[in-house]
C-alpha cells in the first residue's frame, strides 16, 4: 500500500493537494493527490494506528 503520512494536524485539509519541484525556473516533477477524511477511507486509517494520514 501507498500512503502520505502527515506530521502535523493542521495539515489534514481536505481536497487535492499539489507538490512540486523546481530548479532554475524549470518545473522537475509534479505530484497530485486527494486529502479525505479518514472516515472515507477506513482500509487504510485503520493501518495507521495513531498516524495521521491521507
Amino acid at each position: 500500500m501507498n500512503a502520505y503520512t502527515f506530521d502535523l494536524p493542521e495539515e489534514l485539509v481536505p481536497g487535492t493537494w499539489t507538490f512540486t519541484a523546481s530548479q532554475n525556473g524549470r518545473e522537475l516533477y509534479r505530484a497530485q493527490f486527494t486529502v479525505v477524511p479518514s472516515s472515507q477511507a477506513p482500509q487504510i486509517a485503520s493501518g495507521c494506528e495513531s498516524n495521521l494520514m491521507s
